[in-house]
């Protein structure tokens, strides 16, 4: 994370994301998306749906 002091309002600090922050959001997204496929990828979109009505 970067913090930056705003330059219009001194109480205000400005938070941002680092590229290695970026890089690493970008390699976990891949991760979950093949976790997902392992899990739920031998089910239908109507078994999915059920599935998490009954989770909620």
């Amino acid at each position: 994370m970067r913090r930056k002091p705003s330059t219009s309002d001194a109480r205000v600090v400005e938070m941002s994301l680092t590229y290695k922050t970026y890089e690493h959001l970008a390699s976990v997204t891949a991760q979950e998306e093949a976790l997902d496929k392992f899990v739920f990828g031998d089910l239908a979109f109507h078994e999915l749906t059920d599935f998490a009505k009954r989770i909620v």
